[in-house]
């Protein structure tokens, strides 16, 4: 029988309910019934505490499903770190995603978490190591076609065009009062397709660069992905609070329109920054870096970065070609453990 999924309660709770009841089915014997309605709910949300859900599914000695829930879920870019759940101390938090990453049980979320958990404990050259935005973070001018100003200013006008009441996004998880427009790669206009060819190009440059590199990380990179596409609009009031791309392995943003230069720091109107996860308090060892969204600027990095952008705070326009590379590997070849702490 077909599960049905609970849409009788407020979205979160029936989230919660609907996850619980996916693990009793497990459990109890159904065990078809439950894989198939936790996938469902995994297309609902990633911030489900995997974690204790897999957890539980070994204490009942369901191996084997706990590992098949565990993955469908990393694969979404849910956290599988049972102490980070249940909220245990920084230092247990740490060695459970030590062990979880040697088992190749790692993505973009359970990094940023790592990441704050190693702060929390002042590990800070551990910290900088991972994050090293001298070797990670790349911004570079793109030119596209023999005219590059004429190239951008026509881009802006197709993208425009693609503004729609169902496109709006007043606040829908990073974003704050934009125009979003998914599915970028299937439109057919000639300069959003040249656009993604020299994004994909760059994109194949930064993977073999940071592949190739000792860099921890780089074990771990996709061999063979996708980029999701999709594109941001804003008039001067919008913007996205601190955040990281949970699916995605590495992140960008190729900029189409706004202003050429900003201050630095955060008071910088209209621009991109990288910098600390908001639950972090000492900044030591993370990235601080200001972007001008100046037509042509692209921007690469890993999708564990934290960052967010700053209003205009005036009329004006800012639209942005945002993606990520996304894993296609069915079977991770992640058989090499992490280091511990320096």
């Amino acid at each position: 029988m077909e599960p049905k999924v609970n849409d009788t309660l407020s979205p979160e709770t029936s989230v919660q309910s609907d996850a619980a009841r996916a693990i009793a089915l497990c459990r109890t014997g159904a065990v078809e019934d439950g894989i198939a309605l936790y996938r469902k709910v995994l297309k609902r949300t990633n911030t489900l505490p995997v974690g204790v859900h897999v957890k539980l599914l070994q204490s009942s000695g369901l191996h084997d499903v706990a590992d098949i829930i565990g993955r469908a879920a990393l694969a979404v870019g849910a956290d599988l770190c049972f102490s980070a759940a249940m909220g245990r101390p920084p230092a247990t938090i740490v060695d459970e995603y030590r062990s979880l990453f040697a088992q190749g049980l790692i993505n973009a979320r359970m990094v940023s978490c790592f990441l704050v958990a190693l702060s929390k404990l002042g590990v800070r050259d551990e910290l900088a190591a991972l994050l090293d935005p001298n070797r990670l973070f790349c911004i570079a001018q793109v030119t596209v076609g023999e005219t590059a100003a004429s190239h951008w200013k026509s881009l802006e006008r197709v993208l425009l065009e693609l503004e729609a009441d169902d496109t709006w996004e007043e606040e829908v998880q990073s974003v704050r009062k934009m125009y979003r427009i998914s599915n970028l790669n299937r439109h057919p206009d000639r300069l959003v397709k040249a656009t993604l060819a020299e994004i994909d190009q760059r994109v194949a440059h930064y993977v073999a660069n940071w592949t190739k590199t000792d860099h921890v990380i780089s074990r771990w990179l996709p061999r063979s992905y996708s980029i999701s596409p999709w594109a941001m609009i804003s008039h001067g009031d919008g913007y996205n609070v601190p955040h990281v791309h949970t699916q995605g392995w590495i992140t960008g943003v190729l900029y189409v329109a706004g202003p050429d230069r900003v201050d630095a720091g955060d008071g910088s109107p209209g621009a991109l920054r990288v910098g600390p996860a908001p639950e972090v308090v000492e900044s030591a060892g993370w990235p601080d870096i200001t972007v001008a969204p100046a037509p042509g600027t692209l921007v690469l990095m890993p999708s564990y970065y934290t960052h967010w952008t700053v209003p205009l705070g005036r009329p004006g326009l800012r639209i942005a070609i945002a993606f990520d590379v996304i894993d296609l590997r069915d079977d991770p070849d992640h058989q090499a453990g992490f280091p511990p702490t320096a």
